[in-house]
């Protein structure tokens, strides 16, 4: 790119920027929605387990997060990560991927079921352990084990951010014609 355009594109930026700060007009609302909190925390696999668990699964990275507590029923999970330098990334075309500023990331599910450990690859074997789905918990949970979605309750949103969307909802599942929907 040349200079001209640079700087073509730095005052479009500030222009933008300038017309979009968080003021009165664009302010943002957080709708009063009734909220689904999940009442029971995830119980994580033991990191001795899975520190030996990596040498079996040749999985780069492990974590836990509190948003996989309504699965139901309740075993010890642990999410596995592979990065793209794992050779076995290249295997994942049936596993669950993750885009965000670090690149790709593909990951799996790894359960303790009383002293066995079984790993959930894919959304097939995701339904083959957790469905039925029959509770707002279970719903919640069952998104966020198949994706790197997180329930939100509390915004702060900080000034000068851009704001698309004027009216900001909670996390909650609905039952709408006997189905659970999240928003």
């Amino acid at each position: 790119m040349d200079m001209r355009t640079i700087l073509l594109l730095m005052i479009t930026l500030l222009v933008y920027t300038g017309c979009n700060k968080n003021n009165e007009e664009s302010a943002y609302v957080v709708a009063d929605n009734p909220v689904t909190k999940l009442s029971k925390k995830t119980t994580p696999v033991d990191t001795a387990d899975l520190k030996k668990l990596k040498k079996v699964y040749r999985f780069d990275n492990y974590e836990f997060n509190d948003y996989l507590g309504g699965l139901n029923p309740s075993y010890a999970i642990a999410r596995v990560v592979y990065y793209t330098s794992n050779p076995l990334f290249y295997n994942l075309a049936d596993s669950f991927l993750f885009f965000d500023e670090l690149g790709v990331r593909g990951y799996r599910l790894l359960i303790k079921k009383k002293n066995d450990f079984i790993l959930i690859r894919n959304i097939a074997d995701l339904k083959a352990y957790y469905c039925p789905i029959e509770t707002k918990e279970e719903a919640l949970s069952f998104v966020c084990a198949q994706s790197f979605a997180v329930p939100m309750y509390k915004f702060d949103i900080k000034k000068n951010f851009i704001i698309h969307k004027k009216k900001i909802n909670k996390t909650y599942v609905e039952l709408l014609n006997n189905r659970l929907y999240i928003s």
